[in-house]
């Protein structure tokens, strides 16, 4: 019964010391009429909350449901709109370990072709570092992933053609130690890779998002329904309070059964 009760102190100990908290995450749960810089972002971020983002996309506000509804109206010219949102509250930035990106979609049909979502982290004040894009096709849709054309960074060598989107979920994961990242995607069935590139030299680490569109969406919004952000194994993470307690009260109790043990 001890060395059960131990086994179970210990396991809850090495959970509450490792779990590590989501750094950004925005759920799109806001009153329909929200738009994308109102939306709230539920991450723990680094030494304090990250910022929302930071500029209302055209067209695009949630809808009530749980979802972002992304209408840009394509008259911005050709260039892509994007929008921002940084880690902590004061340009808080990640230097080492690895993190994960996720965007989760509804639903995006019948898109216009050549209207493009890009979603990536962003180094300092320089752009992406890395990125997923989903570009509308006259077939479908394409899935792949790119760094900043002014670095020393690679393009995916090999992309996706999907014919539909719905309940799809996009990874982009960044090693900051082996610069290096991936792309992968889920449909339902499980996280298929697009393989891996490698990405600038990053002399300042990534502390930010940075979310783009391009084209017309307004006949055929992408619903998005979650974006967020989890550090990898090796980025260090602060309990919570509640973690904290739950790990200083196990070892008390570890110590005083040792105590009567001995």
């Amino acid at each position: 019964m001890k060395n059960t009760l131990l086994a179970f102190l210990a396991t809850t100990l090495c959970a509450a010391a490792t779990a590590a908290p989501v750094i950004a995450d925005w759920r799109f749960a806001e009153v329909a009429g929200s738009t994308l810089n109102q939306t709230v972002n539920e991450g723990s971020g680094l030494n304090g909350p990250g910022s929302t983002w930071g500029l209302a996309l055209t067209g695009s506000a949630t809808n009530g449901a749980g979802q972002l509804s992304i209408g840009n109206d394509g008259k911005g010219g050709s260039g892509t709109r994007s929008a921002y949102a940084d880690f902590g509250p004061n340009f808080d930035s990640i230097s080492t370990g690895t993190l994960s990106l996720y965007a989760s979609i509804a639903n995006w049909s019948s898109a216009s072709p050549g209207s493009r979502f890009s979603l990536g982290f962003i180094e300092g004040n320089d752009f992406n570092t890395a990125a997923f894009s989903l570009s509308a096709t006259a077939g479908g849709f394409n899935l792949g992933g790119g760094v900043d054309a002014f670095g020393d960074g690679s393009v995916l060598a090999s992309t996706a053609n999907l014919a539909a989107v719905s309940a799809l979920t996009l990874r982009l994961d960044l090693d900051l130690d082996a610069l290096m990242y991936s792309v992968a995607y889920d449909l339902g069935s499980g996280f298929t890779s697009l393989g891996s590139a490698s990405v600038d030299s990053l002399t300042q680490g990534v502390n930010s998002l940075w979310l783009g569109v391009e084209g017309d969406f307004s006949s055929a919004p992408l619903l998005l329904d979650r974006i967020w952000v989890t550090p990898g194994k090796t980025v260090a993470a602060v309990p919570e309070p509640g973690s904290a307690w739950l790990v200083l009260s196990t070892l008390l109790l570890l110590a005083v059964m040792r105590r009567r043990a001995s």
